[in-house]
């Protein structure tokens, strides 16, 4: 039995044993002997403990009360409120480093490729057309810095003589034979890929696969056509004399469009560039070759200028051909020239022997299918 169930039980007993048992004598006799009863004066929160003869507590020692009242936790039904601890990832301090800026010294020619003074692999810093990330296209340079140049590619057009077909390359300065030519005046390429060319009264064509050509019809109304040209839409033009005409390739007739005039004459050839601009060469008075713009809708002619580079004038011009943005002339000398469209002004790129220390006598010119 617990100090606090004994002390109750006297307490609660202490009223029978008055009632029974106590008299005025008793109480006087515990004064005499020095004894104190339930008058003993307690505090508030105190009763007298008869065992103890002194005033205890009412209430419990603090060592005998429950403190946690919570009942026991049945982890296998209740919620795991327990907070769990940051496994998260901490947070990663952003380590992008920001693009360095390029030495504008490093790329002068802005191609997105650095200098090799820099540690970088551009061949040509002064040209934006020649770097590794560059494709390769018909011109005098290479373009992807590889060391080799125009690779992959077919850089030719066809030109002839009075006896042969010619594939020219003006970049590698090479002419190779590839067919007989059955006496053309002049020929030109259709955006199809189809070469055609005339003499001076019929239209052929050339059949590739088998290195010949098949007359398609003579001219009902030309004589003495000497220039022929076909657009980018398969229109075909031929310049006879004072004369333009348009001609069907599929049947070899012909239309009027109109005179030169101005004393123009067709001396040689002529050819439609990527623009569709017209152009012929003339010759008139005893001077030097001229290149002539026509009108498409009239045949009118209009001077450009002399074909000359300085004090040399070129003649006998009878190829005409315009390619990967230029304009190319070929003579009787075998001379290959560029032409500038726009003053007539030429430069001299090739002279093309024919083996025995002779040029080449070129006759005629075809364009490029894209020009």
């Amino acid at each position: 039995m617990t100090r606090w169930t004994a002390a109750l039980l006297m307490a609660l007993a202490l009223p029978l044993l008055t009632t029974a048992g106590c008299s005025e004598d008793d109480d006087a006799m515990d004064d005499a002997g020095d004894t104190m009863d339930a008058s003993t004066d307690c505090d508030d929160d105190e009763y007298f403990d008869p065992l103890a003869a002194a005033c205890v507590s009412r209430y419990l020692d603090d060592t005998d009360i429950e403190t946690d009242t919570t009942p026991p936790r049945d982890t296998a039904t209740q919620p795991d409120t327990s907070v769990a601890p940051d496994t998260a990832a901490p947070d990663v301090p952003d380590t992008t480093v920001e693009d360095e800026m390029v030495d504008p010294a490093c790329d002068q020619d802005q191609d997105g490729s650095l200098s090799m003074d820099c540690g970088g692999d551009d061949c040509d810093d002064n040209d934006f057309r020649r770097a590794p990330s560059r494709g390769e296209s018909c011109d005098l340079i290479d373009n992807n810095c590889n060391g080799r140049n125009n690779e992959g590619l077919n850089c030719t057009f066809y030109a002839h003589t009075n006896d042969s077909l010619y594939q020219v390359d003006p970049f590698s300065r090479s002419a190779t034979r590839v067919a007989d030519a059955p006496n053309l005046f002049d020929i030109d390429t259709h955006p199809d890929g189809t070469l055609y060319g005339i003499t001076s009264t019929s239209l052929y064509f050339y059949q590739e696969i088998q290195q010949r050509w098949f007359e398609v019809g003579e001219f009902p109304t030309i004589e003495q056509g000497t220039g022929f040209a076909i657009d980018a839409e398969g229109t075909a033009f031929v310049t006879a004399a004072e004369s333009v005409y348009t001609v069907d390739l599929g049947t070899a007739e012909t239309d009027f469009i109109g005179n030169l005039g101005g004393d123009f004459f067709s001396s040689g050839d002529c050819v439609v560039n990527k623009a569709n601009t017209l152009y012929m060469t003339s010759k008139a008075n005893s001077q030097p070759d001229t290149l002539v713009l026509v009108d498409r809708n009239t045949g009118a002619g209009q001077a450009i200028g002399q074909i000359r580079a300085g004090n040399t004038a070129y003649s006998s011009i009878f190829g005409l051909t315009a390619g990967w943005g230029q304009l190319y002339g070929m003579n009787t000398r075998g001379e290959l020239i560029s032409i500038d469209a726009n003053t007539g002004q030429a430069t001299l790129i090739h002279t093309f022997n024919d083996g025995q220390g002779m040029g080449l006598r070129w006759y005629g010119a075809a364009s490029t299918p894209g020009r």
